[in-house]
């Protein structure tokens, strides 16, 4: 549920609600005139109410393209009446539709809920009276006037462009005191904007959700609807209907619509659905957790390999099995195993094998799936499963939707003529080592490289030291002897302090830490500092780029350093930041076509040679720019300063989403107003563990200590009144 204050009413706003529009207007584009006088007003109002409006917005200046404007004397003899008529008639928020200082004032005085404003309280006196007030306000980007707004509008980046300017009337409204927790953002559809441009806003409606504001869309019978469909405006319910869908699938919550009912059902709809379908059990990263608690057990994986053998047996009957070295994956390789073939399908397993080799095994192969039972970077007590497509990538949403349908559906064996096949590949690692020297020029040789390779005890093991070895390197080996229950526990990527210490007792030129997986990659320096995905994706970009062989920009995520997006900057390379995880790095590099991406943790994604991320193609990157260049991996680090960052984790009995608390929305514009620019505060759910994770980076290191201690307390009172509250209710 997420909550917003509305006046003296509250809507969860995780649910979709329909406003109705009320233009007591004369020559407003679609209804001008038609509900001019009061009692055609409270009619409509009561019908739009009847067909499930949660909120009517009165509007009394026009804004279509060629308006004129009116007096504010005019504006207030239209909508106040409507507003007291309607306040005192039905119980429902009322929204005033205005920009006007002294309407602001009057209509908060007769209890409207919300202040919509085409012009994001630019005009004079509009954000100190809505800062009088404690109601919500949306902010909606208009490009110029009415009168001449559609008269060749241009921009450099539409999207791009209406979100800068919609951050900048945020920072306005926070500096006179407007909380963030009561801003709604409009992208400003139909307003100073060509049919492109409005099409690229409804594409990207989701960006500005991901902005941690409530967005609201307003298109109803526009003229976009109007060009695409050919049809004049009061043929255009079902183009609207269908924008609008596409809105509320990308994260909007409100829509403005003339068509109540209609719009009222189909969400509705959508949203029934959309409960039904959401995740059970699969996470951002697949499904994990600890060994023994659901959904980690043997009953449950021998369901899920039934399942996933239903849905992945229409297109080929055979399923690739990988695993990690924690002793749980043999149990559960079993379980799946059994599920699968009893649905049907063959089973193909490789053993112990790194998580992008399950990825590269399943295209060669020609499999239709490929499973990984790995927790990756976690301890042997925890496990976890992963699928990858018969293309290497992950599987679609559509895929684990239906995966999830057949775990809800009684278990039924097939007839004995029909259960699958299981059969051993006992030449996997080789088939990957020889895929993995393959992506290193013919040629180019690691010799007189000395390297320590920690494989994490680890799936690794038996491939990376011979992956460095096999191109030349002297390779000394740690974390090659896995036993079940020593993975992660005292090296690799997550710990790589021993790898560190044999760095520079062996004074090697470069440790190599990879996690339990093999999808994660931390370095160290000749010199024992360690390095982590941030300095890769940069001496990655930077060597492609003085190599003739980059073209585009590199993703990274929230937790990327401020530091090396300025680098990247100086030397003109484009930088984009995703969600945190792997899965949302991967789908901004195919958003923007790019091949390089990844995080600060290590997960380093290189499309161009890879469909995942991979520790050891990653770390051969790093070595061939080490190689090309002639250069030690401090040298190709000389002009990446980074920022002094600090991160702490909060365990909590259950997640929740920081930025939809009003105390931490606070405690963040405290931070950033301290910071001042210089800086960035992030506080995140994790999404595979019950962690709240805050993160803070700025110029100096005092300066950021203090913000992290200041921003741990204020969640740590968040969650003390959220367990306070479940003590109450029970």
């Amino acid at each position: 549920m997420s909550l917003m204050s509305f006046g003296d009413k509250s809507l969860d706003l995780s649910l979709p609600h329909v406003m109705g529009i009320l233009n007591v207007t004369p020559d407003s584009f679609s209804d001008g005139g038609v509900f001019h006088s009061l009692d055609a007003a409270l009619r409509q109002s009561e019908k739009m109410i009847a067909e499930g409006a949660s909120i009517i917005d009165v509007g009394g200046e026009s804004t279509r393209p060629g308006a004129a404007p009116v007096s504010i004397q005019q504006e207030m003899d239209r909508v106040l009446p409507a507003i007291e008529a309607i306040k005192k008639r039905f119980d429902i928020i009322v929204s005033v539709d205005t920009s006007t200082t002294q309407v602001i004032r009057e209509a908060a005085r007769l209890g409207v809920g919300l202040i919509n404003d085409v012009r994001a309280l630019e005009r004079d006196g509009a954000l100190q009276a809505v800062a009088e007030t404690v109601l919500p306000v949306c902010l909606m980007h208009m490009k110029g006037v009415p009168q001449t707004m559609q008269q060749q509008p241009d921009y450099a980046s539409v999207v791009d462009d209406v979100m800068q300017y919609l951050l900048s009337r945020v920072v306005e409204c926070e500096h006179v005191g407007i909380d963030r927790s009561r801003l709604i953002l409009d992208p400003g559809i139909g307003f100073g904007k060509t049919l492109f441009h409005n099409l690229s806003l409804l594409n990207r409606t989701s960006q500005f959700k991901e902005m941690g504001f409530e967005v609201l869309i307003g298109l109803s019978r526009k003229t976009m609807i109007g060009d695409v469909l050919n049809l004049p405006v009061d043929e255009r319910l079902y183009g609207t209907m269908g924008a609008n869908a596409s809105a509320y699938s990308k994260g909007a919550r409100i829509f403005r619509v003339h068509d109540v009912r209609p719009h009222v059902e189909m969400l509705a709809l959508m949203s029934r659905i959309e409960r039904d379908l959401m995740r059970k059990y699969f996470g951002t990263d697949g499904i994990r957790g600890k060994v023994g608690t659901t959904p980690i057990t043997p009953e449950f994986m021998l369901k899920l390999g039934w399942a996933a053998g239903q849905v992945f047996k229409e297109n080929d009957k055979k399923i690739l099995i990988g695993k990690d070295t924690r002793i749980s994956g043999y149990m559960f390789e079993s379980a799946l195993e059994s599920g699968i073939v009893a649905a049907g399908a063959d089973v193909r397993l490789v053993g112990p094998m790194p998580t992008p080799a399950i990825a590269y095994l399943t295209r060669t192969f020609r499999a239709s799936a490929g499973i990984v039972i790995s927790a990756s970077h976690n301890p042997y007590t925890d496990n976890g499963i992963k699928f990858f497509s018969a293309e290497g990538g992950k599987i679609s949403d559509e895929i684990e939707e239906r995966i999830e349908y057949f775990m809800e559906q009684p278990m039924v064996v097939v007839e004995s003529s029909l259960i699958g096949r299981a059969k051993r590949i006992d030449d996997a690692a080789g088939r990957y080592i020889e895929y993995c020297k393959g992506t290193f020029p013919i040629g180019l040789q690691l010799s007189g490289l000395k390297i320590v390779v920690d494989c994490a005890d680890g799936a690794t093991y038996h491939v990376a030291p011979r992956v460095f070895s096999e191109l030349g390197a002297e390779v000394i080996s740690i974390g090659v002897n896995p036993d079940g229950l020593n993975i992660n526990e005292f090296s690799g990527a997550t710990k790589p302090e021993l790898l560190r210490k044999n760095v520079l007792a062996e004074e090697a030129d470069l440790g190599i830490a990879l996690d339990g997986d093999g999808d994660r990659l931390i370095l160290v320096d000749r010199h024992g500092v360690v390095r982590d995905g941030d300095d890769i994706l940069y001496i990655i970009a930077n060597h492609l780029m003085r190599t003739g062989r980059f073209s585009g920009g590199v993703v990274g995520t929230l937790m990327s350093n401020f530091g090396l997006e300025l680098a990247f900057s100086e030397t003109g390379i484009g930088f984009s930041r995703a969600a945190v995880g792997d899965r949302y790095v991967n789908e901004k590099l195919m958003q923007h076509g790019w091949v390089l991406g990844g995080e600060p943790s290590g997960h380093i994604v290189c499309r161009s040679i890879t469909t995942t991320g991979d520790g050891i193609i990653a770390a051969l990157q790093v070595l061939r720019a080490m190689v090309e260049e002639g250069k030690s991996l401090d040298e190709l680090l000389v002009g990446l300063v980074k920022f002094p960052q600090k991160l702490k984790n909060i365990r909590v009995a259950k997640r929740f989403v920081p930025n939809e608390e009003p105390a931490l929305q606070k405690a963040i514009a405290v931070a950033n107003e301290r910071l001042n620019g210089l800086g960035r505060v992030l506080l995140r759910a994790s999404g595979t563990e019950p962690l709240i994770r805050v993160m803070v980076e700025g110029r100096d290191d005092q300066t950021v200590d203090e913000l992290v201690d200041y921003l741990v307390e204020e969640v740590n009172s968040v969650v003390s009144a959220k367990a306070s509250l479940i003590k109450q209710n029970l």
